[in-house]
């Protein structure tokens, strides 16, 4: 009775065990999950400023050209000229021609207003001498050079030239100067502090990185890109070493760090199996399991 009480004790002792493990297991997934989704809510939202920032300076550049048209002095035309510039105008004769009196380039309303002048300055008696048509028209000719409109680009036809504005960044070529350019770097837009590890799976073609940090984020090679797959923050402290099992084509991934802890990644699901805490601090981890053991040892 007591071996068979002994027995059931430890079985009961081991499912409990079991089911602690699973539950830490689930509450840290639930929160790798959480800080995932907070991660990408951050992203989200700062993506969303960069919008708004960009439309905001693109209005703001729309209505400074609004406004600089708008304030730019108008040009007279023909047809607004003032009486006193007709009446330093030498007048036209009576017996000018439809060419002299009329200008086709112009329309209706300013072909009647200046019949109407001409009608009012004609005189009974003759008409002037050719000459003085001849400078009228020299007249016009110079006042159409000067009040027409503007020329039409080479490229457009009836439609005003546009040219399109350069956008200018602010500090853009200390911005180019900063670009990393070397063979090898450690710094990366995707992690927040530097990059300390880097590991590869050959067979199931995923990169791992590791930062100071403690994150640990999954990549997958596809082509001649590398796509992110899944971030993870691993350790609470540093991380002092990420290592790839190589006995079995590089399955599974190991990290220690700071915070006394062992995590165990799979690499084809990348995701946590397990989490052991230990009493010491580690500073390195690797597989010494072969091919054929059943499950992965670390030392």
């Amino acid at each position: 009775m007591s071996s068979s009480e002994n027995g059931h004790g430890e079985l009961a002792s081991s499912r409990k065990h079991k089911e602690r493990r699973h539950r830490r297991n689930e509450e840290e997934r639930k929160k790798e999950r959480e800080e995932t989704q907070r991660e990408e809510r951050e992203r989200e939202r700062e993506r969303e400023d960069r919008n708004s920032v960009r439309d905001r300076r693109r209005e703001a550049e729309d209505s400074s050209s609004d406004s600089d048209r708008e304030t730019k002095p108008r040009e007279r035309r023909p047809a607004e000229l003032t009486d006193s510039d007709d009446d330093r105008r030498p007048a036209a004769g009576h017996g000018v021609s439809a060419d002299g009196e009329k200008d086709t380039s112009r329309g209706g309303e300013e072909e009647k207003r200046k019949e109407q002048r001409e009608d009012e300055r004609r005189k009974p008696g003759g008409m002037k001498p050719a000459s003085t048509s001849t400078h009228s028209d020299g007249d016009e000719s110079s006042d159409d050079d000067s009040f027409g409109p503007a020329p039409v680009a080479k490229g457009g036809r009836g439609a005003p030239g546009l040219v399109k504005r350069r956008r200018l960044v602010p500090h853009e070529e200390l911005y180019l100067k900063n670009l990393p350019h070397e063979e090898r770097y450690f710094r990366s837009f995707m992690h927040r502090d530097e990059v300390s590890h880097v590991v590869a799976s050959p067979l199931h073609r995923f990169i791992i990185t590791g930062s100071v940090d403690g994150h640990v984020k999954f990549w997958i090679r596809e082509g001649e890109d590398i796509e992110f797959v899944k971030h993870f923050r691993a350790h609470v402290g540093a991380l002092h070493c990420l290592c790839v099992s190589s006995a079995d084509g590089g399955a599974v991934v190991g990290s220690v760090g700071g915070d006394r802890t062992f995590r165990l990644f799979e690499v084809v699901t990348f995701d946590m199996l397990c989490l052991l805490k230990l009493p010491f601090e580690p500073l390195a981890c690797e597989f010494v399991h072969g091919r054929e053991e059943p499950a992965p040892v670390v030392a």
